[in-house]
């Protein structure tokens, strides 16, 4: 049986250990977003890999299954929602694209 992919938060990932858990994530199919403030150390040399073909940002939102599964249908029209400059969902998305 495969095993399902997993989204996966690493703080602390920019260290010795750290890293090396990301690594292995990673190798391991997972989903990895690592954090780290250095405040033990200094920032190393990142690698940056190119985003998954699946990834979020570079496909449009299917929310059939939350409808489907949870009954769920959204609060806000989603015109009305991005009129509104200050909801915190439309600042982190003008900041992402910006």
């Amino acid at each position: 049986m495969k095993r399902a992919r997993k989204r996966v938060l690493v703080t602390g990932g920019a260290g010795f250990l750290g890293s090396h858990l990301c690594d292995r994530l990673v190798q391991r199919g997972d989903d990895v977003l690592c954090v780290d403030n250095f405040y033990t150390g200094t920032a190393p040399e990142s690698r940056h890999e190119k985003l998954p073909s699946d990834d979020p940002t570079q496909r449009s939102p299917d929310i059939s299954q939350a409808r489907d599964l949870l009954r769920w249908e959204p609060q806000v029209a989603l015109q009305k929602g991005l009129l509104r400059p200050d909801a915190p969902e439309v600042r982190r998305f003008r900041q992402r694209v910006a």
